[in-house]
């Protein structure tokens, strides 16, 4: 939706409502709930520039994030560490692929071992 569709769509808000205050709002997902719809309020409307040029964007009174808390806990983890997020998810690949190459490892040298010493007898 672009602001000047967002503009004549909030002013019929308004004369429905007959001038009363409108809270300004973004749901979110949560079913199950019970009773209204839960939403976290607008904080703030910021037009953007830059990388944001042509976007007018709301800012919630709460952070809103598609991650789960454990993926928001590791970003700020891998934050103060230093380290980008991305470089931080590679490498958590990255140790996952060499603790299962020293595991397999581990089981040849001892399938070796074994061979090694019915070979000898």
């Amino acid at each position: 939706m672009n602001v000047e569709d967002a503009i004549p769509r909030l002013q019929e808000a308004l004369n429905q409502r007959g001038g009363r205050r409108l809270k300004l709002c973004i749901p979110v997902f949560r079913p199950g709930s019970i009773g209204g719809t839960p939403c976290v309020d607008v904080e703030d409307i910021e037009v953007g520039f830059d990388h944001n040029s042509g976007k007018v964007m709301l800012h919630a009174e709460k952070r809103l994030t598609l991650l789960s808390s454990e993926d928001v806990e590791a970003i700020h983890t891998s934050v103060r560490a230093g380290q980008s997020w991305h470089a931080y998810q590679a490498h958590l690949a990255m140790d996952k692929k060499l603790k299962e190459a020293n595991a397999r490892a581990e089981a040849l040298q001892k399938e070796l071992d074994e061979l090694r010493s019915i070979s000898s007898q």
